[in-house]
């Protein structure tokens, strides 16, 4: 999918789910940097390393989403009690 087709589809998302059209391009827009800077470090290295590139990133991933689902929990238990 190209730059067009993948912006057309995150507008019309964002107009699905009442986010703001700037927002959404700016995800996009971080998103796009993020893959950047993964295949920068990628590039050049042999497969064990790019391996360990992508592993690292996924890690990273995985974390944040424990850290979040950690958030919804604290979340939910506080609301329990109003």
């Amino acid at each position: 999918m190209n730059v067009e087709e993948r912006k057309k589809r995150l507008v019309e998302y964002a107009k699905k789910f009442k986010i703001p059209e700037k927002a959404i391009l700016a995800m996009m827009e971080d998103k796009d940097r993020y893959y950047n800077q993964i295949c920068d470090e990628i590039q050049g290295k042999k497969m064990n390393d790019t391996l360990n590139v992508i592993a690292e990133e996924l890690a990273g991933i995985k974390l944040l989403l424990s850290f979040q689902d950690e958030a919804i929990k604290i979340l939910i238990q506080k609301t329990d009690h109003l």
